[in-house]
This record gives structure tokens, C-alpha cells and sequence, in this order.
């Protein structure tokens, strides 16, 4: 009898256990699925933060080049000028910008500043 009351046993654990992994592998699956149908909204946000955030720095850019033209023609800079194209130039870094515009901004740097207006 002993016997037969350890396979009873042993038959109520493994079904047990065959029902939590059933359960487990629900679960998994719909987690799952959470996961896939949330991702792809998530990456096309991400797309278009990658994509503002391009022009932004190509925006930023341009400025800094159009600065550089304007006032080493001109051969003088204002200080807050300096102080707006320096901001530019910290944004353009942030957002992942290259080493393009370090000479253009060193050479505002070294404009004598503006004593007019």
C-alpha cells in the first residue's frame, strides 16, 4: 500500500507541476505579445526623436557656418552674439554633433568684440 500511495503522490506533483509550467508558458507567451506590440511605437518614436533631433543639429550647424561667414567678414562680434553661437555650438555637441564647426567657433572666439550697439 505504501507504494501505491507514493505513486499517488508523485502523480499529483507532476501533474502540479505540468500545470504551473502550462500556466508559466501562458504567461511568457502574453508577455510576450506585450512586449512585441508595444515596441513598435516605441521605435517609430524613437525614429522621429533621431530624425529631430538630425535636423535640429544640422539647423545648429548652419547657424554657426552663417555666424562665421557674417562676422569674420565684418571682422567683430557682440559679446551676446558670441554668448548665442557658443550656446549653439554646446547644443550642437550635445545632440551628437562632430568635430565641423570647432574651427569656426574658435575663430569667432578670437573676433575682436563689437564695441558699438
Amino acid at each position: 500500500m505504501e507504494f501505491l500511495q507514493w505513486l499517488k503522490d508523485w502523480g499529483a506533483a507532476a501533474s502540479s507541476v505540468a500545470a504551473l509550467c502550462t500556466v508559466g508558458g501562458l504567461i511568457l507567451r502574453q508577455i510576450k505579445k506585450l512586449i512585441k506590440q508595444h515596441a513598435a511605437p516605441l521605435d517609430a518614436l524613437k525614429k522621429s526623436l533621431d530624425s529631430n533631433n538630425a535636423a535640429t543639429r544640422a539647423a545648429l550647424k548652419y547657424s554657426i557656418v552663417r555666424a562665421h561667414e557674417d562676422y569674420t567678414k565684418a571682422g567683430k562680434i557682440g559679446r551676446l552674439t558670441l554668448e548665442c553661437v557658443l550656446d549653439m555650438h554646446k547644443q550642437y555637441q550635445e545632440l551628437g554633433g562632430n568635430g565641423f564647426v570647432e574651427d569656426l567657433v574658435a575663430d569667432l572666439r578670437a573676433l575682436p568684440p563689437d564695441m558699438g550697439k
